[in-house]
């Protein structure tokens, strides 16, 4: 009886030196690693990722996927705040727009333009950010190559814009972020600065300028 229980397959596999049924060797790479059907070693049933594993998607809330674009590359025209003009010009990169005439922070205003009846600068047309206690608005100049939200908020809150920002100073080119007032934020490229705008009272000191304006949701 002993001798043909240790002849029948079942027992030979048991003591097999190599750990395999009948001596064979092992479907996966390793014993036990056989692949399900469509799946991979160590996979689940069915070749499925594990939930851990995948992506997470923008939907469900992960803070690391890339910002949604609300707009890009919208052009807006920032007149010359002169006194000429209008001795103010609101912008606004929520919106987007600009507000001629608007002197006091409002809501929704990121940046004042303020033309020659600033008292604290004489007739020099300056830029001004609106930020006050508790508001989310920041103002950083970047560089071109900025193409992401994170960078973008990035510059807004490490280069900070001055107190003042000389209005005639700004050559085409300069690229600003903003954290706006709904905590989205923009990249705005000076594209061009326009010296002659009649229609404005624009000078070399007090120029009209064009942007380009992005802008990403918040987070």
């Amino acid at each position: 009886m002993v001798a043909l229980l240790l002849t029948s397959p079942l027992v030979r596999g048991v003591f097999s030196g190599d750990g395999t049924s009948g001596g064979r060797a092992a479907d996966g790479p390793t014993a036990g690693g056989r692949t399900a059907s469509g799946g991979a070693a160590g996979g689940t049933p069915g070749g499925t990722t594990p939930p851990s594993a995948r992506t997470p998607s923008p939907e469900a809330g992960d803070r690391t996927a890339p910002a949604k674009v609300v707009f890009r590359d919208r052009t807006l025209i920032w007149r010359a705040a002169s006194c000429l003009g209008s001795v103010s010009q609101a912008l606004d990169l929520d919106a987007p727009a600009v507000t001629p005439g608007v002197m006091d922070s409002s809501n929704g205003t990121e940046l004042l333009y303020i033309g020659c009846q600033n008292g604290m600068n004489g007739a020099q047309a300056v830029i001004t950010v609106n930020s006050r206690y508790g508001s989310p608005i920041r103002a950083g100049v970047a560089d071109a190559g900025t193409d992401t939200a994170a960078a973008c908020r990035t510059a807004a809150e490490s280069s900070p814009l001055g107190t003042y920002t000389n209005a005639g100073k700004i050559p085409v080119g300069t690229v600003w972020c903003v954290v706006t007032g709904r905590n989205q934020v923009a990249k705005v490229t000076f594209t061009k600065v326009d010296a002659e705008d009649g229609s404005s009272g624009a000078s070399a000191d007090n120029p009209t300028f064009r942007l380009s304006v992005t802008l990403w949701a918040a987070p």
